[in-house]
């Protein structure tokens, strides 16, 4: 019998990938307030990453609008014995012509742990999803506020320390088939 153990893992594990060489950037600040932010549907659906010449095991996203504002994230990694389940909240926000998530996991909150925002910049094109995480290389103090973050990063977008292009994670769109059929958007 497979066993499930719910985490945030999975999204984690994903989204770790592209930071494995690196040191992503974490805030108490998201970049905008969530009620500012609009749905990408683009974004809405199942992907799947599927690691065939890197270390670890399959992996699949699910971006669930959750208001007009927020999506809620659900995550799981394939494992042997065990799925290793997690979610995750997240919404858009624009930088100049750039798109990216503010990313924070739901979840009960263990002592001493405080909720932290990740940051990636992302782009759809027909049914691939590529994702770059913001790094701390460049932050040499935290911003004090959304909106100084959000001014950092816009006086940043071109600066290739921002995020490390070599390491950005592809998602392939799961395709629209039986009782899911509907999670993925319409393009």
């Amino acid at each position: 019998m497979m066993k499930r153990r719910y985490s945030a893992t999975p999204f984690l594990y994903v989204l770790s990938l592209l930071f494995l060489c690196g040191c992503p950037y974490e805030s108490e600040f998201p970049l905008s307030t969530a009620s500012e932010a609009k749905i990408d549907k683009k974004l809405v659906g199942e992907w799947k990453f599927d690691p065939k010449s890197e270390e670890g095991n399959p992996s699949t996203i699910i971006f669930c609008p959750f208001n007009d504002n927020e999506f809620v994230v659900v995550g799981w990694e394939k494992k042997k014995d065990e799925d290793d389940i997690g979610l995750m909240k997240a919404f858009v926000t624009t930088i100049g012509d750039a798109q990216f998530l503010n990313i924070m996991e739901i979840g009960p909150t263990s002592k001493g742990r405080k909720d932290k925002w990740l940051f990636a910049k992302y782009s759809v094109l027909d049914d691939t999803l590529t994702v770059n995480a913001v790094e701390e290389t460049l932050f040499k103090k935290s911003p004090s506020s959304s909106n100084a973050l959000n001014a950092f990063l816009k006086s940043n977008l071109k600066n290739k320390d921002l995020y490390k292009e070599d390491e950005e994670l592809v998602l392939k769109r799961v395709a629209k088939t039986g009782p899911n059929k509907g999670m993925n958007a319409d393009k």
